[in-house]
């Protein structure tokens, strides 16, 4: 199973960017529906406060769709990025799928499969923060988003109470793109099924706050 630590940090480290510069990197960097060859370079950071996560996504695309906006449209058709969370694991636990393109547009869901998932309309978008960078580069286009998720939503739609360190949760972290040029399915922890799901926590790897 794929492991990550994530470092606790300060909100002064996260806005001067100096708990990024700490943060262990990981790499999206498995596409087990690889059709096209197209493997767009992508790592995350997560790090953790007394009162949310964060998580920072780098990628550099050759061509780069952006065309959904505000919450909840279907992002993965769009150059994205995704975190699915499992904050309290066990069976039958639920997780939070976290969708977003390089507007900040936002798909939010909970459930503990596909079959339940269910859309969070009502949740307000500027809760998580969440900014995006976009700049040329050769051959395309490198783009950032950052996402915080506090808390207080967390324990909304899971069990978790708290964040405290020795932590164990799971997840997995995906790179999309549907429609477009240039289709592809990428994942942090590897899925063996048959064609396209990121909806398969059996999958999911072990994020441990430290």
């Amino acid at each position: 199973m794929k492991q990550y630590t994530l470092n606790h940090t300060t909100p002064a480290a996260l806005r001067d960017g100096s708990a990024w510069q700490a943060a262990p990197e990981l790499e999206i960097a498995c596409y087990p529906w690889d059709e096209t060859g197209y493997r767009p370079r992508t790592t995350a950071r997560l790090v953790w406060l007394d009162d949310r996560l964060a998580v920072r996504f780098c990628t550099r695309e050759r061509a780069l769709r952006a065309e959904a906006r505000g919450i909840c449209p279907v992002v993965c058709e769009d150059s994205a990025v995704e975190l699915f969370l499992m904050p309290v694991p066990g069976p039958g636990a639920r997780y939070l799928n976290f969708e977003m393109n390089a507007l900040c547009a936002m798909y939010l869901g909970a459930g503990t499969g596909r079959e339940d998932n269910v859309l969070l309309k009502e949740e307000d978008p500027l809760q998580f923060q969440a900014r995006s960078e976009i700049s040329p580069a050769p051959g395309g286009y490198d783009w950032q988003l950052t996402c915080e998720l506090p808390l207080a939503y967390l324990a909304r739609h899971t069990d978790l109470r708290a964040l405290a360190a020795g932590a164990r949760m799971r997840a997995n972290l995906y790179k999309i793109a549907e429609k477009g040029p240039l289709p592809h399915f990428g994942c942090w922890s590897p899925i063996d099924w048959p064609k396209p799901d990121f909806h398969r926590p059996e999958f999911f790897g072990e994020l441990v706050l430290g």
